[in-house]
C-alpha cells in the first residue's frame, strides 16, 4: 500500500472513523461537479447556497469534486450531502459554507444550535470538527473539511446534557469484558466516550486517572474488549509516567468503566456511574528481583536491598550462603543481616523464618541471594556478595560507581560506611586521565556519598580511586573506570524502533550523518498491531538539539513527492521514506515521528551533521 501524504487534522481528539460507501447499485448522479487541483478552486451548488473551497496546495493532483444531496434520515439532521471522491483528503483543510433560509427552519429550531458536522448515518453519529461555526444572522454555517464523507446540518445543545449515561460491564469467558451503554437520551446524535481505570492490590488510581477505551462510539451500543488489551494499555501509560515502576498487564486487578458524551469538540454532561469487573489474573511465578545490593553497615552487619522484578510477587526471601535468613512481604525491599531474626512482621502467605542465622564475623565474605514468590511458586535467585570490614580497620567504600549524566559530566556514587564507634568518615578522590598518573582530585566531607566531576575531557578514558579516611588513617582504595564519548550526540531511548499497543514503527537506519551538508533518506516501516483499525496520521516533531537545529524532515512517496506536514495512512501496512535536508546552521539533533491519535506511538531518528 502507498501512503497518502496529505495531513488529516483530527475531527475530534482520538477519533478514528472510516468513511465507507455501500457497494452494489450504481451511485446516483451528482448535483454538481468541479475539477480542482493543486492551484485550488471552488465548487458552488444549489444556487450558491453551498460553497466548497479548496486552498492552494491542499491537493497534489486534479480531482473531480462532486456533491449530491442525501436524505436526512433522522429528525435532528436538517440537510445532508455526500461529497466525492469518498475519502479524499485535504491539507490544509478545505472550507464548506452553507447558507440556510432561517425563515423555513422547523418550529423550535434555533439557529445558534445548528452546526455543520461529519455525519455517519449508519452509526447515527454527528462529529463536529474544531472551527465549525453556528449559523450567523444571515443563516451562514461554515466548517473545515479535512477529508470527504457525508456532511450535514445538525441540531443540538451541549448545555442541555444533564442526564447521566448508563453503562454495564460483565465478565465473559476467555478473559473478556462485555460493555453495553446508552448516552444522554436528549442527544441521540452525540458520540459516547468509553473510559476505564485499573486498580491493583491496595493501590488506588488517582482522581482523573481514566484512560480512553474508545474515543468515539455510537450513542447507544455494545462491544467486547479483551482484558489483556486493557492491562497492556494501562501499563503502557504507567511506564511512561513511572519508567521504573513494575506493571504486569495480566496481574489480578479491579477494572472500572464509565461512559461520557462528546458534544462539539469536548466532553459534556455528567459521566455514567462507574461499574467494575474483577479479574483474578493469570497464575505465574514472579520474575527474579532486580538490582540486588549488599552493603556492610559495620563489622558484623550487612544491609541487603533489591527492587521487584514485576508486580506478581507477594513475598521475598533472602539467603546468606544458601541459608534462609529472612522472609518479608512484597512491600518490604530491604533487610539488615545482623545475626538475629528479621524484625519485619510476617504477613499471610509470608510466614516468618523459624531459624536464627549465625552472626556475621568481621572480615567475612558472604553471598546473598533474593527470590520473589507468590502462591504459584518462587522465582530464580538474584545474587551478590559483600565483605564485612576487619575489626579495628577502616573499611573501604563499597558499591563505587561511575555514570555519565551529561555531555561531559561523570557522576560518582558509593554506599556510606559508619564506624562502630560513630566516628565520622571522610573521603579522598583521585583521578587518572588517559592512562596518566593517579592524582588527587577532591576531598569530600562526611555527608557526601556522591560527586559530580564536571567538564571532563570529551573522548577521555578516566579512572577514579576512592578512599575512606578518619584522621590520619586511610582505607584501601576502590577503583572504577569510564570512557567519555568523543562527541555530544544526545543519547535518547527508542532510537530506530517504536512499539506501542497500536503500531510498530521501524526506521532503517535509526540514525544518519548528513556528511558534506547533503540531504539523505531513511526508510520508515509502519505495521498495525493485532486488533488496531482506523486511520494513522504521522507527524514530525523536533525532539532534541544541540545548538541550532536546522534540519528539515519530510515524508516522501517517491521522487519529488514530499511534504513536511505529515503522512496519512488509511489501511494496511506502509513503507515510506523520510528525507532530511540540512540548513546553514545544522547541528546534532533528533526528530520524533509521532502518531497523532496515540502520542505514545513514536519512533526517534538521530541526526548528526559533522562540524565543517
Amino acid at each position: 500500500m502507498r501512503p497518502n501524504l496529505h495531513a488529516l487534522p483530527a475531527l475530534l481528539a482520538l477519533a478514528a472513523i472510516a468513511c465507507d460507501t455501500a457497494g452494489g447499485a450504481p451511485a446516483p448522479l451528482p448535483d454538481a461537479t468541479a475539477t480542482i487541483g493543486a492551484a485550488g478552486g471552488t465548487l458552488s451548488a444549489y444556487d450558491g447556497t453551498l460553497s466548497f473551497s479548496v486552498p492552494p496546495g491542499a491537493l497534489d493532483r486534479d480531482a473531480a469534486i462532486t456533491v449530491r444531496e442525501a436524505p436526512p434520515e433522522v429528525e435532528e439532521v436538517l440537510r445532508a450531502w455526500e461529497f466525492g471522491p469518498d475519502g479524499l483528503t485535504f491539507a490544509p483543510a478545505a472550507q464548506l459554507s452553507v447558507t440556510l433560509d432561517l425563515a423555513t427552519l422547523p418550529a423550535g429550531v434555533e439557529p445558534q444550535t445548528l452546526r455543520l458536522a461529519h455525519w455517519i448515518p449508519e452509526e447515527g453519529l454527528a462529529l463536529v470538527p474544531a472551527g465549525a461555526t453556528a449559523a450567523s444572522d444571515a443563516g451562514v454555517l461554515t466548517s473545515p473539511v479535512a477529508h470527504f464523507s457525508q456532511r450535514a446540518v445538525v441540531q443540538y445543545r451541549c448545555e442541555d446534557l444533564n442526564q447521566e449515561p448508563t453503562l454495564s460491564a460483565t465478565y465473559q469467558p476467555g478473559d473478556q469484558v462485555a460493555l453495553t451503554w446508552a448516552s444522554d437520551r436528549s442527544a441521540p446524535l452525540l458520540p459516547a466516550v468509553l473510559e476505564f481505570a485499573r486498580v491493583v492490590g491496595d493501590r488506588t488510581a488517582p482522581e482523573g486517572a481514566w484512560l480512553r477505551l474508545q474515543a468515539v462510539a455510537p450513542a447507544t451500543g455494545s462491544r467486547t474488549v479483551p482484558i489483556a488489551q486493557l492491562g497492556a494499555t494501562w501499563c503502557a501509560v504507567a511506564r511512561r509516567l513511572h519508567p521504573d515502576a513494575p506493571c504486569s498487564p495480566d496481574r489480578a486487578a479491579l477494572y472500572f468503566f464509565r461512559s461520557r458524551t462528546y458534544c462539539g469538540t469536548a466532553v459534556a454532561g455528567p459521566p455514567s456511574a462507574p461499574v467494575s469487573v474483577a479479574y483474578f489474573g493469570v497464575g505465574r511465578v514472579p520474575d527474579p528481583p532486580a538490582s540486588v545490593r549488599a552493603v556492610p553497615v559495620d563489622e558484623t552487619q550487612v544491609t541487603v536491598s533489591w527492587a521487584p522484578g514485576d508486580e506478581h510477587a507477594t513475598c521475598f526471601e533472602v539467603e546468606r550462603d544458601q541459608t534462609l535468613i529472612a522472609r518479608v512481604a512484597a512491600d518490604t525491599l530491604s533487610v539488615v543481616d545482623s545475626g538475629a531474626p528479621s524484625d519485619v512482621a510476617p504477613t499471610p502467605g509470608c510466614p516468618a523464618v523459624a531459624t536464627v542465622p549465625a552472626a556475621l564475623a568481621p572480615g567475612q565474605t558472604a553471598t546473598y541471594c533474593v527470590r520473589a514468590g507468590n502462591e504459584t511458586g518462587w522465582s530464580g535467585a538474584s545474587c551478590t556478595a559483600a565483605t564485612t570490614p576487619v575489626a579495628g580497620a577502616l573499611a573501604a567504600p563499597t558499591d563505587f560507581r561511575a555514570a555519565l549524566v551529561g555531555a561531559n559530566t561523570v557522576r560518582l556514587s558509593w554506599s556510606p560506611f559508619v564506624s562502630r564507634d560513630g566516628t565520622p568518615v571522610s573521603y579522598l578522590l583521585d583521578r587518572s586521565v588517559d592512562g596518566g598518573a593517579m592524582l588527587p582530585h577532591a576531598a569530600l566531607n562526611t555527608s557526601a556519598f556522591s560527586f559530580d566531576d564536571v567538564d571532563v575531557p570529551l573522548g577521555a578514558q578516566l579512572r577514579y580511586q576512592l578512599r575512606a579516611t578518619i584522621g590520619l588513617d586511610q582505607s584501601a582504595p576502590v577503583e572504577v573506570a569510564i570512557t567519555v564519548p568523543g562527541v555530544t550526540v544526545p543519547v535518547v531511548p527508542g532510537v530506530g524502533v517504536g512499539i506501542c499497543d497500536e503500531l510498530e514503527l521501524r526506521l532503517s537506519p535509526g540514525s544518519v550523518t548528513l556528511a558534506g551538508g547533503q540531504s539523505a533518506r531513511v526508510t520508515l516501516h509502519v505495521t498495525r498491531r493485532a486488533g488496531f483499525t482506523g486511520y494513522v496520521y504521522l507527524t514530525p516533531q523536533l525532539a532534541d538539539c544541540d545548538g541550532v537545529c536546522d534540519v528539515a524532515l519530510a515524508f516522501c512517496d517517491g521522487p519529488g513527492a514530499c511534504t513536511s506536514d505529515g503522512a496519512f495512512l488509511d489501511e494496511g501496512e506502509a513503507t515510506m521514506e523520510l528525507e532530511l535536508t540540512p540548513g546553514q546552521g545544522a547541528g546534532f539533533g533528533a526528530w520524533d515521528v509521532v502518531e497523532s491519535q496515540h502520542p505514545a506511538c513514536k519512533v526517534r531518528l538521530q541526526v548528526m551533521v559533522p562540524a565543517g
